[in-house]
């Protein structure tokens, strides 16, 4: 099923982030990181934010951090981010 998803993606130029539940991220500069699809908050401080993503961890770093915006199916976190970082699980 994955696969199918993935082909249909690529064959209508469609982003596989809108077909599937990956993870996509942007960031603006060090200041904002918004996050889409992710699965749940595991830890918040204002210096670490953890993430359950598909298949893992999305560790986020920085100083000031704070959640702007927290929505069923994304995130939205301002602050110095010095570091972002992926974990298997």
């Amino acid at each position: 099923m994955k696969r199918l998803k993935e082909r249909f993606a690529d064959s209508f130029s469609v982003s596989r982030e809108a077909v599937t539940d990956d993870a996509h991220i942007t960031m603006a500069g060090n200041s904002e990181i918004y996050i889409e699809n992710y699965r749940g908050i595991i830890e918040y401080k204002q210096d670490i934010i953890r993430l359950f993503i598909k298949d893992g961890v999305l560790l986020i770093e920085g100083r000031g951090l704070l959640i702007q915006s927290l929505r069923p199916e994304d995130i939205f976190i301002r602050g110095a981010v010095s570091r972002v970082e992926f974990f298997n699980i």
